[in-house]
Formats: structure tokens, C-alpha cells, sequence
């Protein structure tokens, strides 16, 4: 059980990420068992009031960011391509918008430009990581430059209503070809803890879509830089048996991203109320927790912080507090398991890699297709660093066509009033 205590008006925010250093700083009491566990935090110099709150987080915030209406101009434009300079503009606040809100809660430095298009990584010869078709002709891109057979699409309605991107086309334009099929399977974007919970049901679906013998899965989110590449992390490891630090190691080298899965049993806007203990004279939280290591942040006026006075950690740009919570009342064997399973760089054996892959994967298409040692996972990497070198001259390539065509679009526009001048 995890017991906080508190005197002053404050929340308490907790992630967990995927790998975690530990950076003691000055010695604080910490008692850590598994059905008790206090975390005392020296009183905040203000006299505050209001209601507690406690709420868990990844990273990651659990909505997206919040789009304002755009007010369409009705004065006709001054100048040719005047409506695309202002649409391109708008593309452009929108993806600062969502920068600014990714990177505040992903604790990430992370950029990413909707309005450059599709930006993608090959990260296994039939997997691609990528961030969300914006048009039907992405379709034919993918399918023709990539041998994409397969999209997996993880956004849900509100993140293409954010971009405003319409599904339908590109759905349509799948059916149209029929080398290329569309699959969807929503999660929230910003929230960890959805990710985590939806995580097994994702692969497995992936699995059943995807046939890596024959074909080529592009996994994309809106930016691809938390949702899909978790997704493909955990397809990695879990299905292809790659040890997971390598596996990170070969994505993260590949293609820049933050892949986050939230901690506790609670997602990142889940308020969990802080109360009053008339005895202690504080603000108390006690909750079940599994054994495991926890990241964590507390709100004092509104503001996330942490304290200096616990355990801390870095995580990317943020420093977050750390707890961990041990086993204490199971038999030996299990103990074991779960420390084992909880410890960084842990392997699984080929029987419990059989075991899982079996549970998620029970289809044919993927047998024969672990990769069961370090070796290979480091052959891959080097062997996919030089796929990816072409990768990104197909991508410079077609980015410059498009550059020309629109120089030459801009172009006709500006000489077309003045030849409809001289008919006239």
C-alpha cells in the first residue's frame, strides 16, 4: 500500500518509463515494502488552502490539445495563393501548438511539422514507424516507394479533428488499390496509462494484421513520436524477441522519440483526492500498489515540481521523485519472477518468450521469427542504420519534387491573372 502524507495544499503526479537512474540526492525517510509505504515531504513555506488532488501521469498529458475555431476570412484574397499562405500559416500554429504541449508533458525536446507531411523511419525490414497520412496520395507513397501492405493507424477521431484531417479518402484510397489495407486501433493520445492498458490488445492485433514475411506495417500515431513507436517497441520484444534494451537502442537510433507507458492503476488526468488525517495533522493517500519502480512529481499552486528532499531521477529534460515498491507477502518463486521481470535488461528465457508470443500471437505468420540474442539484435541494428541512410535519400528526393511542383504552381498562379487580362 502506498501512503502519502502531506500538510500543505499539494497533488502528487507518478509516471514510470521504460528505463530509469536512480540520483539520490539528500537523505530522506523512505519505507519501501509492498503494503506500506510513507513518503513524509517537508511543509511548503506558504499557508495554502484548497481542495487535494493526486493524479498519476507518463509523460504525457491524457487529451490533446485543445484546437480554437478558425474564423474563415470572406474578404477575397489580395494576392495569388494568398488562402494557401494563410492555410500553410495556420498548419504551422497548430503543430508549434502541439510541440509546445508534447514536449511540456513528454519532458521530451521533440519536434514535429504536420505541415511537411508523412515523416516515417524503417525501423525492421517490414516495419516502419511514422507519423499520420494526411491524404489519399501518402497511400500510393507508401505502398510504391515503402511496399507498404499494411497501415496500422493508432489515432483516434480528435487527433485528425485537431489537424483537420479526413479518414475516409485515405480508407478509401486503400480499398481503391487492394495491396494495402487499413487498420485501425484507437489510443488516447497523450495518456500513458491508456497506452498501457490497450498495449497487449494492440500487438496482438498487429500481429494478426501484419505478416512479415510477405508484407511491410506502416505503425503511425499523429507524430509518431510516443503512440507507435511504443506500439512497435512492444511488437519488438514481445513478439520477434528482441531484448527489450536493444530494441530500444535500435528504434530510438532510428527514428527520434519518447516512447512512455504510465505507472500506478490510474491515467494521467484520473484525480485521486489526498485526505485529511485528524491525527497526523496532514494530507494522507494510501493506495494497493504493485512491486515495481515509480516516477512521480507534486503540484504545490498549480505547478509540477518535485521535491529535492526525495529520491530523484532524470527523465529526458525532467527531473521526476522515485519510489519503489518491493515485494513482501508472496512465495519464493513468484518473488522471483517478478523481480526478475521488473529488473532492467532482464531476458526472457525461450520458454517464457514461447509462452507470450503464444498468448498474443497465436497465428502462424510469425513463428521461426525470434531473434533470441544480443548478436543478432546488434547485426539488425547495423544492417537497418544502412536502410535507413536510403530511407532518407527517398525522402529528401521526393520532398525536393514537391518543392518544384509547388514553385511551379506559385508560378502559374502569378501569370494567370495577366493572361486572363490580355483575353479579355
Amino acid at each position: 500500500m502506498l501512503f502519502l502524507r502531506h500538510n500543505q495544499r499539494a497533488g502528487l503526479l507518478c509516471t514510470l518509463s521504460r528505463s530509469v537512474s536512480r540520483v539520490p540526492t539528500t537523505p530522506a525517510p523512505r519505507w519501501v515494502q509492498q503494503d506500506r509505504m510513507i513518503i513524509k515531504m517537508p511543509g511548503h513555506p506558504k499557508t495554502l488552502s484548497g481542495t487535494m488532488f493526486c493524479a498519476s501521469a507518463g509523460g504525457e498529458p491524457a487529451a490533446s490539445p485543445s484546437r480554437e475555431t478558425s474564423q474563415a476570412s470572406t474578404e477575397p484574397a489580395t494576392q495569388p495563393g494568398a488562402d494557401q499562405a494563410a492555410s500553410d500559416a495556420e498548419e504551422a500554429a497548430k503543430s508549434d501548438e502541439y510541440n509546445e504541449i508534447m514536449n511540456r508533458r513528454m519532458g521530451t525536446s521533440l519536434s514535429y511539422r504536420h505541415e511537411l507531411g508523412l515523416d516515417y523511419n524503417r525501423i525492421l525490414p517490414d516495419l516502419i514507424v511514422g507519423s499520420c497520412l494526411q491524404t489519399a496520395a501518402d497511400v500510393d507513397r507508401l505502398a510504391e516507394q515503402e511496399g507498404v501492405t499494411t497501415v496500422f493507424c493508432i489515432q483516434e477521431d480528435t487527433d485528425m479533428a485537431y489537424f483537420n484531417l479526413d479518414l475516409r479518402p485515405i480508407q478509401e484510397r486503400c480499398k481503391e488499390r487492394g495491396d494495402i489495407k487499413h487498420v485501425r486501433f484507437p489510443i488516447h493520445d497523450f495518456d500513458p496509462y491508456d497506452l498501457r492498458r490497450k498495449l497487449p490488445s494492440a500487438v496482438s492485433k498487429l500481429a494478426q494484421e501484419h505478416n512479415p514475411r510477405t508484407g511491410v506495417v506502416y505503425i503511425h500515431c499523429t507524430a509518431g513520436m510516443g503512440r507507435a513507436p511504443a506500439t512497435a517497441l512492444a511488437y519488438m520484444n514481445w513478439i520477434r524477441g528482441i531484448q527489450l534494451d536493444e530494441g530500444f537502442k535500435l528504434l530510438t537510433s532510428l527514428r527520434r522519440c519518447g516512447p512512455k507507458v504510465a505507472g500506478l492503476d490510474v491515467g494521467w488526468h484520473a484525480p485521486i483526492d489526498l485526505e485529511m488525517d485528524p491525527n497526523l495533522h496532514c494530507f494522507i493517500l494510501r493506495r494497493k500498489m504493485y512491486p515495481g519502480t515509480y516516477q512521480y512529481k507534486f503540484i504545490i499552486d498549480g505547478n509540477w515540481t518535485y521535491s529535492a528532499d526525495h529520491f530523484t531521477t532524470q527523465d529526458g529534460n525532467c527531473v521526476n521523485n522515485l519510489l519503489e515498491v518491493i515485494p513482501s507477502s508472496m512465495d519464493q518463486e513468484t518473488m522471483q519472477k517478478q523481480i526478475k521481470y521488473l529488473t532492467p535488461s532482464t531476458k526472457l528465457t525461450p520458454e517464457e518468450q514461447s509462452t507470450l508470443r503464444s498468448m498474443l500471437c497465436p497465428w502462424a505468420s510469425h513463428e521461426d521469427l525470434t531473434l533470441p540474442g544480443d548478436a543478432n539484435a546488434l547485426s539488425l541494428m547495423d544492417a537497418m542504420r544502412a536502410e535507413a541512410e536510403k530511407v532518407e535519400e527517398r525522402k529528401m528526393a521526393w520532398l525536393e519534387e514537391q518543392e518544384k511542383r509547388k514553385k511551379v504552381e506559385k508560378m502559374q498562379e502569378a501569370v494567370a491573372p495577366a493572361q486572363q487580362q490580355q483575353a479579355l
